[in-house]
């Protein structure tokens, strides 16, 4: 479904351009200069659910939010960079967690496990232009992000299949993520200038961690789905 969405988003960009082009392309600055910055405030919807081989995964609803700062070199191609407050975080069905803590668990054969996490990262991104000009643009872009964990919390809800529920929360669970996370970046959007100075951005990114982080299950990594709406202005 996300792929989905990925392409939609990007046609739809590409006919907003081919449409705007014949009017404004008098007025979208060339780069006359060799560098220019432009800083954008971003804000979005992120859909995490870590990556799983088996059981079955639910998505977390989050909030990520932070600023880029965009550094103009060619009409084609530019970088970003900058910092990002994201929260991630995984939720699975289990049957294979035999104890929490001191808790014997073997007797509730069914267990739903759920994680939050929230980080500050740092994205280092590649941008490519797609209308060959470095607004009223739609854009691919990709990158990486090393992530710095700042909150956790983690839950789990057990059953016997007969009624018998247990829940237990961070103060019995033994739950140490890793102090960090690299995620890679992939994603597509869209710029458009409605001032001199100033322009609104859309953009969809898929984000692929590469650290495991649930100690109870091996190979459980962030991935996520990010929406974000971003007001830029020029340096």
């Amino acid at each position: 479904m996300k792929f989905l969405i990925l392409a939609g988003l990007i046609l739809t960009m590409g006919s907003f351009v081919r449409a705007e082009n014949s009017s404004l392309t008098g007025s979208l600055p060339r780069l006359e200069d060799p560098v220019r910055k432009h800083f954008i405030l971003e804000a979005g919807y992120i859909g995490a659910m870590g990556t799983s081989q088996s059981d079955t995964s639910e998505v977390q609803h989050g909030f990520s939010g932070g600023f880029l700062v965009d550094i103009f070199g060619e009409h084609y191609f530019n970088f970003e960079a900058g910092a990002f407050v994201t929260q991630q975080g995984f939720a699975y069905s289990s049957k294979g967690i035999q104890s929490v803590g001191t808790n014997d668990l073997s007797a509730l054969t069914d267990s739903k496990v759920s994680g939050k996490l929230s980080y500050v990262g740092i994205p280092i991104l590649a941008k490519i232009n797609l209308a060959g000009r470095v607004t009223n643009t739609p854009f691919i872009i990709a990158g990486v992000s090393p992530q710095f964990l700042v909150s956790k919390d983690m839950s789990i809800q057990a059953s016997d299949g007969n009624g018998k529920t247990q829940y237990f929360k961070p103060d019995v669970i033994d739950y140490d993520p890793p102090e960090y996370d690299v995620t890679g970046i992939i994603g597509i959007g869209g710029s458009y200038r409605f001032s001199n100075m100033q322009s609104l951005l859309l953009q969809a990114t898929y984000n692929r961690g590469f650290v495991p982080i649930d100690n109870l299950k091996q190979g459980i990594c962030n991935q996520s789905f990010l929406l974000t709406l971003g007001f830029g202005v020029d340096l």
